[in-house]
Parts: C-alpha cells; structure tokens; sequence
C-alpha cells in the first residue's frame, strides 16, 4: 500500500497552489525533524534542495541506510522532497538539538517556511537515545519535562511579536506533544493557527484541565494508527483521526507504514482491540499511583540502561547489555527492588482485569 513516500512521487510534480497542502503534507513536514541537520543547518533561511545538498555532501548512502532507527526513512523523504516541483523551494531555519542527560532532556526542532508568512515549526520525536525514551516516561508524573520547556522557549524566542507570520506547529511521537504543549503555552501574541499531532502521548491531568490546554484542543489536528500504543498514553482529550497501518501492533507507530490514499490518509473506522486493552490497562495502572511512586519506577527502570546511550547500542551489544540490566538488578536495595516487580505485577493485573471486563461487557451485552 502506498505511504507517504509514494505521495511524493504522485503529487511532487504539483505546486501548493494548484494542489493545497493537505493532511499528509503535514506529516511529510513532521517527519523531517528526524533529519538530523547537524552541521548543515543553523540559522538565517536556507532552501529544502540547498539543504539537501549539503547533507548528502556529509553522509553517505551506505552509512544512512545501516541505521536501524525506525525514522531511517526520513533523510532519503527529505531527498525526495528536495528533488520535487511541490517542496524544492520551501526553506528551513533555526535548527536545534539539545540533548542533556542530567536534565533528562531531548528536544529538536527546525522552522519550516512554507513562504514568507507561513512556517511550520517542526519538532522531532523520540529519538535513538535512552535519555529521549526516558523523557517520555517522565511525562507521567511531570508537568512540564525540560523537552517541553525547551519546545516552548523555541516558540517563544522565533515567533514572539511577529503578528504576519501565520504559525502551524507540528510532530511525530513526542514531537507531537511538544507541539501541543507549545502552542497552548506559549506567548499569547503569536498567531497559532493549526497544530498536528501524529500518535503522540498525552498529558498529566494537571495539563488537560488548564484554560490554556483546553483553548487550544479545537486547533489541533490528530492521527493516531488503528492500534495505537503510544498515541493513546495518558490523557489528551483529542478527537482522532484514524489510519490504516501495513505494520502490526507498536511497530505501527513508524508513520512510514501508515497508508496514503491520494491526498489523504486511508482511514480505519475504529481503533482495534488491542489498542483499546493498552489504553484501558494503562489508564488502571497509572491511576493506582500517585506521581512520587511512577518517578520512582522511571528511575529504577532506567537505571538498567545507564551503560548505554542508544538502544541501536544495546541492541547491538545484546549479551553485554542483559548482563548489565541483570547485575544492575542484583545490586538495587531490596526495597526498591520490591517496587519494580510490584509495579510489573501491578500493570499485568491492570491487563487482566481490563481483559476480564471486556469479556463480561460482551457476555453481557
């Protein structure tokens, strides 16, 4: 089934003026945060095919397609896109990547301007490293992560007093969530018109229930797969809409998989089972303990990837890695031990009454 890739091909050869941008232009201009533009892109305004240039120039095409990343795609949609009528002269600003593994802080971005009064800022997902996977988890008991903080001062320091600037903000993953913690935060003044979320976690309750939060909900735009696991995490009061996946379970979470009919996502009518089983567990299990007690968790768990900056790392050194997660084990206090395995065993029971609950409602009627 086609994907976006393939969109390019179709609908490259039109501009945005014959054929507007539409939904999977959006998620194109997402899923480009995940080139990492490191040392080709900083400041003032350059073109998408300058861009592009210059990044093939520093990577080779062998050394790109040995990454293992689910996002390996997104340098090779950028060429496409490059090499095309539609994107070639959009232009791309202010990259950033900050990765700080005392603040627990991974976030990216780069501004893409659709013409001289319309920008997307762009924010990347979970990326490769432990420190970006462990932000994630902390948006279960934190208000605000540094990521979230860092997307927001983003925002505010590019667009704050430009009233004739028109800005759409956008992500992938956790990009997503900063796009939305963005905009509903950020300086009143700047003119947020349309944020899109692809599968991205929600939010602490103490963020949904605020004005700001719920101001912004009828400007944002989202997309989750049909078995969403990770656009269903914690809380976001979104109407979504939904897409068919080739992939099967987590692994719909590359948006590479989700399939494109023409100008638009080929919708499913609902979420599957499975989906709605993790939904239903996780809101159980996190509802069973207060914010003290999931930090303590985050902690225990992430401290068996101490070793290890990136999961292609781990994955690559297999038999190391289990040892150090199982000597790490070893060595925790007895006490914080007890609370790792209470936790597992406290979100196997979440699944199993979730599962028994089900199966009573469809006995039942």
């Amino acid at each position: 089934m086609p994907n976006m890739m393939d969109y390019v091909d179709w609908r490259g050869d039109l501009s945005a003026v014959v054929s507007p941008w539409n939904e999977i232009d959006q998620l194109i201009f997402a899923y480009l945060s995940y080139v990492d533009f490191d040392g080709v892109l900083a400041g003032p305004k350059r073109t998408l095919q300058e861009v592009c240039t210059d990044y093939f120039a520093l990577h080779t095409r062998e050394e790109l397609k040995a990454r293992t990343t689910f996002y390996k795609q997104a340098p090779f949609l950028m060429e496409k896109a490059a090499h095309s009528d539609r994107y070639r002269n959009i232009c791309l600003s202010d990259y950033v990547n900050q990765v700080n593994e005392q603040k627990e802080a991974q976030m990216s971005a780069v501004t893409i301007w659709i013409d001289d009064t319309h920008a997307y800022v762009s924010f990347r997902g979970t990326d490769d490293t432990f420190v970006g996977w462990r932000e994630d988890f902390n948006l279960s008991y934190l208000s605000e992560t540094p990521g979230q903080k860092a997307a927001l001062q983003y925002v505010n320091e590019h667009f704050s007093g430009k009233k004739h600037v028109t800005i759409d903000m956008g992500g992938h993953s956790k990009g997503g969530n900063f796009a939305i913690y963005a905009g509903a935060f950020c300086d009143p003044s700047i003119p947020v018109r349309y944020i899109f979320s692809f599968d991205a976690p929600g939010f602490i309750d103490e963020i949904t229930q605020t004005e700001a939060y719920q101001a912004l909900l009828p400007k944002v735009i989202s997309v989750i797969p049909e078995e969403a696991v990770i656009g269903v995490l914690l809380s976001n009061n979104l109407e979504n809409t939904i897409v068919k996946s080739t992939e099967r379970g987590v692994m719909q979470h590359d948006a590479m998989s989700w399939q494109v009919m023409r100008d638009h996502f080929d919708r499913a009518e609902n979420r599957t089972a499975m989906s709605l089983f993790f939904d239903q567990t996780m809101r159980t299990w996190v509802a069973k303990f207060d914010a003290q007690q999931r930090k303590a968790f985050c902690d225990a768990l992430f401290s068996f990837f101490e070793e290890t900056s990136t999961l292609t790392d781990f994955n690559a050194h297999k038999v190391q890695s289990i040892g150090n997660v199982m000597k790490t084990l070893g060595n925790m206090p007895k006490e914080q031990r007890q609370m790792f395995f209470n936790f597992l065993m406290q979100l196997a029971d979440s699944g199993r009454r979730t599962l028994v609950d089900e199966l009573r409602r469809k006995i039942t009627g």
